[in-house]
């Protein structure tokens, strides 16, 4: 990589014509430079090229890019001395057939995850010809709400959902949607589907396609993983429709090249990772990877901005820690930050963490091993939250009664109320949350402290005590 003129460009260090010699001319990574931590003259302990240009800027301690350096560290460690064979994918392009259903839309959530994102790149790239037609490419709607979104093209049959709709019935639209009425399906995500959807998933994008669904199903993902690369650009970056597109039409060159080299490799789908690979079998130009590599990198500092400044000030201004029964710890706090439950966490050693958002809505994240408490404390909320909304009493104990059996099926709590529980989440432990920033519900009716009141006593006493009480 140069810097020439305030400009960028990706080149093949081997490639004749350039004169390295010059005094305006920066290389990055190559040539035994200053940015080189392979150079042979002065010779460096640096990982990568980002760790010696942080630090000749002066900047690589500093507290929100001290993640960022070390996250690009552990990715690059995957693909050091990487050898790329030559491309083996086979040839997925069919002929347009007018006789296939035409789409004209494809409709997900917004903030949509990395197995969304493939998947609409996917059916993008090979769906036309076998199982859609279209002369204009769809257009891509990101929902703000999904009920809505429902209502407004559930009856269309030139629409397709993704990543939503799958619990719903009867509808014209078209639905690829692992999460189903009878409860979440297993070891699978949209991606696999719609590659199952299409034949596709026995391919040249197998491999893809398994990283795809471990990245969505498994905690412990590492920080540069496309999900989470995707996940922190949406947080923490722009977001509005030229940013979605740009995330959308870097996952269609991902899809692309990782399709053309047919290859497998070890590890996860990691950014090192995908750059090279979209360097190798890809057609992006050094402008488009150049704007993308910089919005992950502002993203990413910001992240780190609002993990190291603005937790610490925001629960410095009204957050609580106390104690719980059974030697387990609450954190409360009222913050709009995106990080700030792996901050309570981190640095109060809390077991739970309730935050209250400015809008009303309020999420719990508990750590592993208190997952019965949690559940009580589930119950406790959901007959608060009922008894606030004037339900009736045969209403709230039937949901009561049926909050265990509800919940294996579906994340939704019964009793219509905008509350649902994951299990699954990427610390391990339970979340209750009143909404997310991909899934939006409105606000609950309690207050902070009656959420708190009901961890309290949720921690206190057994499910069965809830039920008959």
């Amino acid at each position: 990589m140069k810097h020439v003129e305030k400009k960028t460009y990706f080149v093949d260090p081997r490639a004749p014509g350039y004169d390295l010699s010059r005094s305006d001319i920066a290389t990055i990574g190559f040539g035994g430079g200053e940015f080189d931590p392979a150079r042979k003259e002065k010779p460096v302990d640096a990982k990568t090229a980002a760790d010696l240009v942080a630090k000749f800027l002066g900047i690589n301690k500093r507290p929100e890019l001290r993640g960022l350096l070390k996250a690009v560290r552990e990715s690059q460690k995957l693909v050091d001395a990487m050898e790329l064979d030559e491309p083996s994918g086979e040839d997925l392009s069919l002929p347009e057939n007018g006789d296939k259903p035409v789409l004209t839309k494809i409709v997900t959530h917004r903030l949509a995850h990395a197995d969304e994102f493939v998947a609409i790149a996917i059916a993008l790239l090979y769906g036309r010809g076998r199982k859609w037609s279209w002369t204009e490419e769809p257009s891509i709607v990101f929902a703000n709400d999904e009920d809505e979104a429902i209502q407004q093209y559930g009856g269309r049959p030139d629409v397709l959902f993704v990543g939503i709709a799958g619990s719903e019935k009867d509808l014209e639209a078209e639905v690829i949607d692992e999460h189903r009425a009878r409860g979440r399906l297993v070891r699978t995500c949209a991606t696999k589907l719609m590659a199952q959807e299409l034949g596709l998933h026995t391919t040249s994008l197998k491999w893809l396609i398994q990283k795809v669904v471990e990245g969505d199903t498994e905690a412990g993902q590492t920080t540069m993983t496309l999900g989470n690369v995707l996940k922190v650009v949406q947080e923490y970056g722009a977001y509005d429709g030229e940013s979605l597109n740009i995330w959308l039409d870097l996952v269609r060159r991902v899809v692309s090249a990782f399709q053309r080299s047919g290859q497998k490799f070890e590890g996860p789908l990691d950014l090192a990772l995908i750059v090279r690979v979209v360097q190798q079998f890809g057609n992006m130009d050094d402008e488009a990877m150049e704007n993308i590599v910089t919005r992950v990198v502002v993203a990413f500092r910001q992240r780190g901005y609002e993990f190291h400044v603005r937790c610490p000030r925001d629960f410095e201004n009204n957050g609580k820690v106390e104690e719980l029964a059974g030697n387990s710890r609450l954190a409360s706090v009222t913050s709009d930050a995106y990080g700030m439950n792996a901050w309570a966490r981190s640095q109060t050693q809390a077991t739970v963490v309730v935050q209250r958002y400015q809008t009303g809505h309020i999420r719990l994240y508990s750590t592993p091993g208190v997952k019965r408490e949690m559940f009580t404390v589930a119950k406790l909320i959901l007959a608060a939250e009922m008894l606030t909304r004037n339900m009736s009493e045969r209403d709230i104990v039937g949901a009561m009664k049926s909050f265990d059996g509800k919940c294996k099926k579906s994340n939704d709590f019964p009793g219509k109320v905008p509350w649902y529980i994951h299990t699954g989440s990427e610390h391990g432990g339970v979340t209750l949350l009143n909404g997310s920033s991909s899934h939006e519900r409105e606000a609950t009716v309690l207050t902070l402290e009656q959420v708190i009141d009901a961890v309290r006593r949720g921690f206190a006493q057994t499910p069965a005590a809830v039920v008959e009480g």
